[in-house]
């Protein structure tokens, strides 16, 4: 689990408003792509099938996919997912 407090997340978003030019807009696309490509417990278990609560209780277990906590809210890298579930994929 990767935890990025609210201070953490706004370090980030001040570094990349210190940026010059086209450093700037690198630096707030790279932002930008980094938030479109989380995913919250909703969207996870829509995509997936599985219920919010499994996914919740997964959390709690820390046997699920890995997450991201932003203060409170909970996010899930899409990559991480995809590697979490190709990892337990079974051989039929």
């Amino acid at each position: 689990m990767i935890r990025l407090t609210y201070i953490g997340w706004a370090r980030m978003l001040r570094a990349s408003r210190n940026c010059s030019g086209d450093q700037r807009g690198v630096a707030l696309l790279r932002t930008k792509e980094a938030v479109d490509d989380l995913l919250t417990t909703t969207e996870l278990a829509k995509m997936t099938g599985l219920a919010v609560i499994t996914l919740i209780h997964w959390r709690g277990e820390k046997c699920g996919p890995a997450y991201v906590k932003l203060g409170r809210a909970v996010r899930y890298e899409r990559e991480a997912v995809a590697q979490f579930f190709s990892e337990h994929r079974s051989a039929a």
